[in-house]
């Protein structure tokens, strides 16, 4: 098992990927949030959690409820 000290940074503007390594970097790190701008950036996204993420919960589920 490999351990990472934190936080980890990366030089992302220098990052150019094709679309074909973009998704094998996402399929290969599921775990990771991942995504890319109008330019093909690389962004990678921090995890939602506690009351954010509730927040988000709730946003979702009245949104859901609406819907129907």
């Amino acid at each position: 098992m490999t351990t990472l000290t934190l936080p980890l940074t990366f030089d992302l503007q220098h990052v150019h990927l094709t679309d074909e390594q973009f998704y094998q970097l996402c399929v290969n790190n599921p775990e990771l949030v991942l995504e890319r701008d109008a330019k093909g950036a690389l962004i990678l996204m921090s995890p939602v959690g506690g009351e954010s993420g509730h927040a988000e919960l709730e946003l979702g589920t009245d949104l859901t409820i609406w819907n129907c």
